[in-house]
């Protein structure tokens, strides 16, 4: 069902639809560009959700969701370097969604450079869960915490020492079975490369599904199993 919202939303989302299509001096004009596959993650006070981009004006920008989503009428987008956008919603129809920019017009050429206070990157969506960590298969195990995830790995934080290059079997309620391996440590804090990295579309339903059983009364507790 296609949602709208007062104050000519449509009406902007039409103009802006008939740029792409329209005559050159209208396209310039309107400076819109047509993104494929430009990721990106929304936050809400719910959780953070993978989106892609594929179109942006100086005035607004359309996305595509990955799974069914009531979007809030106020939110942020924030691209891989990490800039963020306040963004007000203007319509929505199933997974798709316009937007404008709430600040006003933006400088779409900064926005399609991603530029911002991190180096260009994987999206990373936080996730806070619990894990078990197991230091063998017949071993005591350890206390841990899922902060991030994404395509191509995760952070956790645990007060074991875990070796650099160590490999990690996890197998999570919701995460299913992962091959890992530790990439890096920062005191407490360490960094897991995937063996096997998600699909964008995966990686967003995934997380969707596990921030929903997330906000519900009880958490599972998630077991990850190290092999030395």
């Amino acid at each position: 069902m296609r949602r709208s919202y007062p104050g000519g939303a449509e009406d902007e989302m039409a103009r802006r639809k008939s740029a792409v299509s329209g005559p050159a001096t209208d396209q310039r004009a309107a400076q819109r560009f047509t993104l494929i596959l430009r990721a990106g993650k929304l936050l809400t006070d719910n959780g953070e959700y993978l989106c892609v981009l594929r179109d942006v004006s100086s005035g607004g920008l359309r996305l595509r969701l990955f799974h069914p989503l009531t979007l809030p009428p106020s939110l942020k987008i924030e691209l891989a370097g990490g800039e963020q956008y306040q963004l007000d919603l203007a319509w929505q129809d199933g997974e798709q969604a316009g937007f404008r920019f709430a600040q006003g017009p933006v400088d779409t050429d900064r926005l399609l450079e991603e530029a911002g206070p991190f180096p260009k990157r994987s999206i990373r969506l936080r996730l806070h869960q619990p894990l078990t960590l197991a230091l063998r298969s017949d071993g005591p195990v350890v206390q841990a915490q899922l902060h991030d995830i994404s395509q191509f790995g995760a952070a956790l934080s645990c007060a074991e020492r875990l070796a650099i290059g160590l490999h990690l079997e996890l197998d999570a309620p919701g995460l299913g079975r992962l091959a890992a391996r530790v990439r890096w440590r920062r005191g407490e804090l360490y960094g897991l490369v995937f063996e096997q990295s998600y699909r964008l579309d995966g990686l967003a339903r995934l997380v969707a599904r596990l921030q929903r059983a997330g906000n519900e009364p009880t958490k599972a507790i998630a077991l990850a199993r190290v092999n030395h």
